[in-house]
């Protein structure tokens, strides 16, 4: 079976995986920003002594909750020919995957490769990074054809996600048969729902609420198993059985009552991961700016905060015009966590604002749901609220993604569309290929063309757009200068949606 090539913004220093390529050169130079990842604080030289002839050495042996990271010789000057960097990213592919392979034999799933764009910053390639780009995409999802696992192609930032994305549709345009940049895994039906749903995105009518399901691949139990480790923690691992026929919040009322000093601290202890998986990578690099989530870990926020962007968290913060912002209905670790039933009734008051905003984004856009079951009591007291508002209006409120069919979800909830998977050991990747063609759907076409180290990625109008955007980017600085700082806010924020137009 074949892998697939994910596209996504994010750290990739972060993003919980099996192995990650750290990018050197001949002489062993690590840049300032990779450096954090071997504990150092600026730039270096290590002494790697000779690079085999593929250029890939394992630098740090993963465990079971941190991933292998391999330093390759990738950076060149000079070069009039990418094939030197295509070639060392399918031998970190060739070379990793056997490693994971060898460390972990009983592994179900697939690894997961996590590859920087090589080459475009200090790499050598800065200046014709669209060319590096299809280079690279090209190279590595032809070696995914015969190879069974997946890579995720890590860009830092809006503008080499939206340069990066334009570069999978040329290269799949050119090249239909690599199956790795498509998504046959998924029937019919469900790819036009994930394409309708990036359009919804891309309009900025898409709202995303997800659940404890989006953190499963990063290493965070589910609600149950969570609580059976917190149990366990806090001396109650031979009374575990007595509580399987609790409701989720009596154990965890019980468990509390138990270690009433502690069991905030065995919970954050268990989900405050430093890694977050890669359906918060997807999800972090779809362009909505409005997101809730019952989930109390703080990864999304680490997914969606590179490049110096900003996610604010309600309660607690401010949400600013036209940034992201994330609702947590539930708290978040380092704070009050909503976790037995005295807490969510109390929180059914206490956070009735909060709830608002979740009936006002269901009333004023699309919900999507993933890794959210529909099941919590608190969620069927809201909705019942906005369809008594309703009246008898019907009308879509929003769309759940979940991982197993269930016939009867449909009358429970007439207004979700629901739609599935179906099951199986691969429906939670196939949840990450939704995602993945989501963003490829809602991914901007135009971000990158302003930035003139993309150019042979611009089709003739996108370059003339570039010749626009620059002209408009010089008059609203004289404007600007002549007139203040706020001068033209609508014609600054049109400017915001590209890279380096100034």
């Amino acid at each position: 079976m074949q892998g697939h090539l994910f596209i996504v913004d994010g750290d990739i220093m972060q993003l919980s995986c099996d192995a990650w390529l750290l990018p050197s050169d001949a002489d062993g130079w690590v840049t300032r920003r990779f450096a954090s990842a071997l504990g150092l604080t600026d730039e270096t030289r290590l002494d790697l002594g000779p690079w085999p002839p593929d250029g890939m050495i394992l630098h740090i042996e993963g465990t079971d909750s941190e991933p292998d990271i391999w330093i390759g010789d990738v950076g060149r000057q000079g070069l009039t020919d990418f094939s030197h960097y295509s070639e060392r990213a399918v031998a970190f592919v060739e070379r990793a995957t056997s490693r994971v392979r060898e460390r972990r034999p009983g592994m179900s799933r697939r690894p997961l490769l996590a590859l920087p764009v090589i080459g475009s910053a200090a790499g050598g390639a800065r200046t014709r990074r669209g060319e590096l780009l299809e280079t690279l995409i090209r190279a590595v999802a032809a070696d995914l054809e015969s190879r069974e696992c997946d890579v995720a192609l890590v860009c830092f930032g809006p503008v080499m996600l939206s340069a990066a994305k334009s570069a999978a549709r040329a290269v799949r345009s050119k090249s239909p048969s690599l199956s790795a940049l498509g998504f046959d895994e998924l029937d019919d039906k469900l790819q036009e729902h994930a394409r309708q749903l990036g359009q919804l995105a891309a309009e900025g009518k898409l709202v995303v609420f997800f659940g404890a399901g989006a953190s499963i691949d990063a290493g965070i139990p589910g609600w149950d198993d969570l609580l059976r480790r917190v149990a366990e923690r806090a001396g109650m691992t031979s009374d575990w059985q007595t509580l399987a026929d609790f409701d989720p919040r009596d154990k965890a009322t019980i468990i509390r009552d138990h270690s009433p000093d502690n069991f905030n601290r065995f919970v954050a202890e268990e989900t405050d991961l430093s890694r977050y998986g890669l359906l918060h990578a997807l999800l972090a690099s779809l362009p909505t700016t409005e997101h809730v989530t019952t989930n109390f870990d703080v990864l999304f926020e680490k997914a969606a905060s590179t490049a110096g962007r900003r996610v604010a968290v309600i309660p607690g913060e401010e949400a600013r015009f036209g940034e992201r912002w994330l609702l947590k209905l539930h708290g978040t670790l380092g704070s009050d966590i909503v976790f037995t039933r005295s807490d969510y009734i109390s929180s059914t008051s206490s956070h009735s604002a909060l709830r608002g905003i979740v009936q006002a984004m269901l009333l004023t856009r699309h919900m999507f749901f993933v890794g959210y079951s529909l099941r919590d009591d608190d969620f069927h007291q809201l909705v019942h609220e906005v369809r008594t508002a309703l009246g008898d209006e019907r009308r879509q409120l929003g769309t759940a993604l979940l991982v197993r069919d269930n016939e009867h979800l449909s009358t429970l909830w007439p207004e979700i569309n629901v739609v599935s998977t179906g099951g199986g050991d691969d429906a939670g990747r196939r949840v990450a290929l939704f995602l993945d063609l989501m963003a490829s759907a809602a991914a901007s076409s135009i971000t990158f063309v302003a930035d003139e180290t993309f150019g042979k990625l611009r089709s003739d109008h996108e370059t003339r757009l570039n010749d626009v955007v620059r002209e408009l980017a010089a008059l609203h600085a004289e404007f600007t200068t002549e007139n203040g700082q706020d001068s033209w806010p609508e014609v600054a924020r049109f400017l915001d949606h590209f890279g380096e137009h100034r």
